[in-house]
């Protein structure tokens, strides 16, 4: 059957269809690559782009005016509120711990009334 001439014929052209195919698909296939390959080169040069804008950032950051006639201003504020926070966190307690503050007006009062009870009335 392989010495056929119709045999070989018939494989000489699906074989030749296969090669046809193979063919476009290394022309393809080339073509990305390429496309790839220039994409890739933008890419080096967009990120050299991005590091001297981080580079030009950061000396901008660094070289910037530092003297601002308000800091003074706002470091006594902050001392202020420093103060402020302090004095605060006593009445927070209180604020955190409603059952003690009560107990203590509790026994305000019962104290209070055991003096007016030991005055006038004894």
């Amino acid at each position: 059957m392989t010495d056929s001439l119709d045999y070989r014929a018939y494989l000489e052209l699906h074989f030749k269809t296969i090669h046809e195919t193979l063919d476009r698909i290394e022309k393809q296939t080339k073509e990305t690559n390429g496309r790839v390959t220039e994409l890739e080169g933008n890419l080096v040069e967009a990120d050299k782009r991005i590091d001297d804008a981080v580079a030009w950032g950061r000396h901008v950051v660094d070289t910037r005016v530092t003297n601002c006639p308000n800091i003074k201003r706002f470091e006594a504020l902050e001392t202020a509120m420093e103060k402020l926070h302090t004095k605060l966190e006593d009445a927070m307690f209180f604020i955190r711990h409603p059952k003690v503050f009560i107990g203590a007006m509790v026994v305000l009062v019962l104290a209070a009334i055991a003096t007016i009870v030991k005055e006038y009335i004894l």
